[in-house]
């Protein structure tokens, strides 16, 4: 799931509604993977910072980017997230200049499991 944080929305109620989420797809005992920007900074301690790592680790979640994905003269920011269930990570996101912007991409390789149906000729 992509979730976009506008950096001037409700705090409380980005949180509220992301607990919300990852509590019913964990009660289907899915794999989860959040991914987006949550105009947070990762690498600036804050109250809000704080609180998105307590939800993560109530419920078993890491952030697998760990490198900024973007750094100026002025300011180095990790507001982008991968997140995924702690026993779902096989490994880090990658973080690539593509050169486009001044931002990076981040890259997460995944192994998922190929379920083939049978398909029924009508």
């Amino acid at each position: 799931m992509c979730v976009y944080r506008s950096s001037d929305g409700d705090f409380s109620t980005f949180l509220r509604s992301l607990e919300s989420v990852v509590q019913k797809v964990q009660t289907r005992n899915k794999r989860l993977m959040l991914c987006g920007d949550w105009n947070i900074n990762l690498m600036q301690e804050s109250v809000r910072l704080h609180d998105v790592q307590e939800l993560l680790s109530l419920h078993n979640l890491v952030n697998t980017v760990r490198f900024p994905a973007r750094a100026t003269k002025v300011i180095v920011s990790l507001i982008d997230v991968i997140i995924t269930n702690k026993h779902s990570v096989g490994e880090l996101a990658r973080v690539m200049d593509l050169g486009y912007s001044d931002y990076k991409t981040q890259i997460m390789q995944l192994n998922v499991k190929t379920i083939v149906r049978k398909c029924n000729k009508i």
